[in-house]
């Protein structure tokens, strides 16, 4: 499948408007407000302005090539053959081979705090956070043994190897919407 010049041009213009929207926000208001990146206007305000859309880019194509990390396991895990993922992406099959081999890679960790302290698991390199659920009669901690929900964990930004006690997020469900476990 290719993408037709109109469709290209619509979908280059569509990210363009959503992180303009995003870099907007984080950019100061001056007097009549802020000058669009690809406006003319007063030269340092037009500077900030694309250098702000750069740092929201950047934050796109990270959050494009997690939904490609997503949907490329999706389709692996129904069947689709490294070929077909080429295909689709518009890579080799060894490109997309070494891509999943770095994605997938396990590592040794460690979680730090709340009632997970010091459990050893492993993450990928690019796993971020991590998320346990929580339910009564799990955790021998009288502080934790009661709770149900979502505990979350953060990778440190020191230490790789640590993933850091994040927050607990409750899960205040009647117990018969458990009945089942």
């Amino acid at each position: 499948m290719t993408i037709e010049l109109r469709d290209y041009a619509r979908l280059s213009m569509g990210l363009f408007d959503l992180g303009w929207e995003v870099a907007e926000e984080n950019l100061p208001r001056a007097g009549t407000g802020v000058v669009k990146p690809d406006a003319a206007g007063p030269r340092d305000a037009v500077r900030e302005a694309n250098l702000e859309l750069l740092k929201v880019y950047r934050e796109m194509i990270k959050a494009i090539e997690d939904n490609i990390a997503r949907a490329q396991a999706r389709a692996l895990g129904r069947g689709a053959s490294y070929a077909d993922i080429a295909r689709a992406r518009g890579v080799s099959r060894q490109a997309v081979r070494q891509d999943w081999e770095k994605r997938t890679k396990q590592r040794p960790v460690v979680l730090v705090g709340g009632p997970k302290d010091g459990f050893n698991t492993t993450a990928t390199d690019r796993e971020q956070t991590m998320r346990w659920g929580c339910r009564p009669g799990i955790y021998q901690d009288p502080d934790w043994a009661d709770r149900r929900g979502t505990l979350t964990y953060r990778r440190s930004e020191t230490d790789p190897k640590i993933f850091v006690f994040d927050k607990f997020e409750p899960d205040n469900r009647p117990d018969y919407y458990y009945d089942d476990e």
